[in-house]
């Protein structure tokens, strides 16, 4: 039998958490001296002392551990199972982490607020009121908001209260030398099929939910350049691919403000991850 200083010294076990596994029930000496107090192991402990500290080497918790070492090996499995998907979710997580740090060190000083403000994130599942049409210029997408507020009101669709305001790229046409714009409105839910002709160039849609990369940022749209060029990187870094349109959703635009300066733009690019 060995004490527990001895035990200590043979497992790399500190006394102090031998006497806590003892308290919870984790590795029990196997005799305490009644009128000492002292505790004594068999040196056979030592095979689940070992496992103890494997087991904590690779991320579990106590109360794991001791479930784990009352199971027969084959009943572990699915334990371990999960283990390894959630470190293999948390060195995801890490190297992503990293390799936006890394491109935002090597980042120009100029461009280094859009790289900062890089965000992966779902969008949710919205009913959406557009209309599409050609614009010579970006400065012209007024008219297609125009035109969509004004089917939207004929029609008797209702916009939602905290309505977003989205214009999706659709491209450019070289034959008309116009850009191919969509603009939409998120609309509450529409219970019955709307009253629209079908050449009004008005559409409802259900959009269902998306995997986006957005950066947000105030001011002049004529920075969009500059940002599509930084994501550009940041998608290739992360194996991440377009999959859709671009679009923005505007928290504040020339609709309901009066100067470029207070304009705060949200640029999206819906992704997906290479195969």
């Amino acid at each position: 039998m060995l004490r527990i200083g001895e035990f200590s010294a043979l497992s790399s076990i500190s006394i102090h958490m031998l006497r806590n596994y003892d308290k919870i029930g984790l590795l029990v000496p196997q005799h305490i001296d009644a009128a000492t107090g002292y505790r004594y192991y068999d040196k056979a402990q030592l095979v689940p002392a070992n496992k103890i500290i494997a087991l904590k080497t690779m991320g579990f918790g106590l109360d794991e551990i001791k479930h784990i070492l009352s199971l027969p090996q084959s009943d572990s499995d699915s334990f371990f199972a999960s283990k390894l998907n959630e470190k293999r979710g948390e060195l995801k997580k890490v190297t992503e982490q990293i390799k936006q740090l890394e491109l935002l060190l090597r980042t120009e000083k100029e461009t280094e607020q859009y790289a900062l403000s890089i965000v992966r994130k779902t969008l949710p599942a919205m009913h959406v009121a557009a209309y599409r049409g050609k614009i010579a210029a970006h400065s012209d997408e007024g008219i297609l908001w125009q035109k969509l507020a004004g089917q939207c009101a004929e029609a008797g669709i209702a916009v939602a209260p905290d309505a977003s305001a989205m214009a999706v790229y659709h491209g450019f046409d070289t034959e008309s030398r116009r850009f191919d714009v969509e603009v939409q409105l998120s609309i509450l839910r529409l219970t019955s099929a709307p009253s629209y002709s079908e050449n009004s160039g008005l559409k409802t849609a259900a959009v269902p939910v998306r995997e986006i990369v957005s950066v947000t940022f105030s001011g002049s749209y004529q920075q969009i350049t500059v940002i599509n060029t930084v994501v550009a990187a940041w998608l290739e870094q992360n194996n991440l691919s377009i999959n859709g349109p671009l679009f923005s959703i505007y928290h504040k635009s020339p609709g309901n403000a009066s100067s470029p300066a207070p304009f705060i733009t949200e640029l999206c690019f819906p992704v997906k991850e290479q195969l």
